[in-house]
């Protein structure tokens, strides 16, 4: 399941990305994308960053794992075919877990904020 069309900013403490949910998206209720699926796009995020950095340095990438998600507020459901845009952040980095805060906004007004542990699994290079 993917929950990001495009990378379209990679930067040292943030990236952002934009994905249009369809109707017959796994996270859609027909008329609107869901909650979990607003998670998953921000947990996508930051794999598309991740994934993009690897690729750049010639590395295979990690492998994540959403461990917590906090203080996520919900404020509005974007009505499915409607684009979203994923903002975020790298807050914190303690070896095997990334601290996120994540921003999700459809226009220009905020639909989704709230902060996310990954918990990374190295993958074996040889």
């Amino acid at each position: 399941m993917i929950m990001v069309d495009k990378l379209i900013e990679n930067e040292t403490t943030y990236s952002l990305s934009e994905f249009t949910p369809g109707k017959d998206n796994i996270f859609s209720d027909g008329t609107h994308f869901t909650e979990p699926g607003i998670i998953e796009n921000i947990a996508q995020t930051v794999a598309a960053r991740a994934g993009y950095k690897a690729i750049q340095e010639n590395q295979t990438p990690d492998i994540g794992f959403i461990g917590a998600v906090k203080r996520m507020e919900i404020l509005h459901l974007p009505e499915v075919n409607t684009k979203i845009t994923t903002k975020v952040t790298i807050t914190s980095n303690m070896g095997d877990i990334l601290v996120v805060s994540g921003i999700v906004t459809s226009g220009n007004v905020v639909i989704a904020k709230g902060d996310m542990n990954i918990f990374i699994k190295k993958t074996k290079t040889d």
